[in-house]
């Protein structure tokens, strides 16, 4: 009788063992594919924050192109004989460089982590041969690749949005202090 119940206990724990094995293969497929998903989406955040911000690199720029040419006409006319006019163009100038240097700033291809070469995978998995004995040993170093070139992705699209965020608003306090500038010349 005793060497049934321990017969059935080693089938209990092996069935418990092999359900946890599962278990744990299903939930790291999950989060494997949430972490792709993931980066597909940061990915596409990427590209959407550099059209972005090529709109308003060329909407500074097509700004140049009409402001100085009429401003250098005002100045031909003697319109700023004010020198607060002056300093409002002084400062529309200064706005507008600091706005484009943002923009730039928000296109810039900062540094980012790669996946790991292919070699490295193999000679990973062949010197610690052991610890890789089950489908979730290598599903869990697919996760760790994603995490970490996710997570520097992230952080990169972070700061190019801090920077396209300073640019626009720097283009709005320009064209506050431009409206003001025509009020003055109007008069």
């Amino acid at each position: 009788m005793k060497k049934k119940r321990n017969k059935t206990t080693k089938s209990k724990n092996a069935d418990a063992t092999q359900q946890s094995t599962q278990y744990k293969d299903m939930v790291m497929k999950n989060v494997i594919e949430f972490g792709r998903c993931s980066l597909e989406m940061e990915q596409k955040r990427e590209e959407s924050i550099l059209n972005q911000s090529s709109n308003v690199l060329s909407a500074l720029t097509l700004f140049s192109a009409i402001f100085y040419p009429i401003l250098a006409i005002l100045f031909e006319e003697d319109m700023f004989e004010d020198m607060y006019l002056l300093i409002a163009v002084v400062s529309v100038t200064v706005l507008l460089f600091c706005s484009i240097v943002c923009v730039i700033l928000s296109q810039w291809r900062y540094k980012y982590n790669e996946m790991a070469d292919v070699n490295v995978f193999y000679d990973d998995f062949t010197k610690k041969s052991t610890m890789y004995k089950e489908q979730y040993h290598f599903d869990y170093q697919w996760k760790e690749q994603i995490a970490v070139i996710h997570e520097k992705l992230k952080r990169n699209n972070d700061k190019r949005v801090s920077f396209l965020k300073c640019s626009m608003i720097l283009f709005l306090i320009m064209i506050i202090v431009l409206s003001i500038l025509c009020v003055c010349l109007v008069k």
